[in-house]
């Protein structure tokens, strides 16, 4: 007789992570994740009614993750520019390290109707921590600072996208973007 494997919560979540990375989350099944788990599909239902149980996990914990560094992290900044650089790069620091999980959220993430409520939360929370950044640097210009989040939005997505496919190291991509972010501040005279 085989022995029962238990298994946590957590582990099917990372389990779930890592399949949805390799296969994509509409390509995946429960049974992928319970094969890779090692444990019997009833096992899986213990823990989640769907997939789509592990994706909202997953979610859940990345937006927390991102609104502690957003919002409650306690950063030493000399000025407005140097927090709007730090907050950027611990930001962009926690994409890269969770790569898989980052690239998932937001390429297969929206997929699920669901899902785009939260998802757009995120956004919007990103968004609104450059703003009120960017709006003290502008002399309270809350428009042009709100225009200038998302371009900076889309700036940094492109690093990250190029980061992650040039598989580029921490010692390499830090450096890169605080360039990109000094010289954006330094285009728009805030530095």
């Amino acid at each position: 007789m085989r022995k029962k494997r238990i298994i946590t919560k957590e582990e099917l979540i990372n389990i779930g992570k890592d399949v949805f990375s390799e296969k994509g989350y509409f390509l995946s099944k429960v049974s992928d994740i319970v094969k890779k788990a090692g444990v019997c599909q009833g096992t899986y239902y213990l823990h989640f009614e769907s997939k789509k149980d592990i994706l909202a996990e997953i979610i859940n914990e990345f937006h927390k993750d991102v609104y502690k560094i957003l919002f409650e992290e306690n950063y030493l900044y000399k000025d407005y520019s140097d927090l709007l650089i730090k907050k950027e790069l611990n930001l962009f620091n926690y994409f890269m390290e969770n790569y898989k999980t980052t690239l998932l959220i937001f390429r297969e993430g929206y997929g699920e109707i669901e899902f785009v409520e939260k998802l757009t939360k995120i956004h919007e929370e990103m968004t609104k921590s450059r703003k009120d950044i960017l709006e003290k640097l502008m002399n309270n210009d809350d428009v042009k600072a709100e225009l200038y989040g998302y371009i900076l939005g889309g700036i940094l997505r492109g690093v990250f996208m190029y980061a992650v496919e040039k598989k580029l190291t921490k010692e390499r991509y830090i450096p890169l973007l605080k360039e990109v972010l000094e010289n954006f501040l330094k285009t728009l005279n805030l530095v």
